[in-house]
Order: structure tokens, then C-alpha cells, then sequence
């Protein structure tokens, strides 16, 4: 789902513009993932989680890679 249609659904609903179920219908998610995206929109001003820093699996360092550094 695009940032733009999540964010046209919140303002919709926000502004009191159409019922949340014709929202729904029109955008074509889910209720819970409505409400999702609402809480993050509430608490980080975003509607889409922040990419991780850390996209594979953490390695361990040994003595060798150690001295390297």
C-alpha cells in the first residue's frame, strides 16, 4: 500500500469527509490495517515503518577481524 493512499485514508477520515467504511471500500484494506497505520501516523507523524539498519543477520567479530579494525 502507498504512502500517499495511506495517508489520503487517514486525512479522509480525520476530516470527517466520508464514513471509515467507505474509506475502506475505496482504498481497499482492512479495518485493523487502518487502525495500524493510524497509530503509527499518531505516534511518528509517518505512515510507514523506518527501515531497519540492520537488514541481515549480525555477525560476530573473532581476534583476526579484531585486529583488522
Amino acid at each position: 500500500i502507498s504512502a500517499d493512499l495511506k495517508l489520503a485514508a487517514i486525512h479522509l477520515h480525520e476530516q470527517g469527509i466520508l464514513q471509515l467504511h467507505e474509506i475502506l471500500d475505496c482504498v481497499g484494506f482492512s479495518c485493523h490495517t487502518f487502525y495500524r497505520i493510524k497509530k503509527l501516523h499518531d505516534e511518528t507523524g509517518n505512515v510507514v515503518k523506518p527501515r531497519s539498519e540492520y537488514l541481515c543477520r549480525p555477525w560476530t567479530l573473532n581476534f583476526e577481524d579484531l585486529q583488522y579494525l
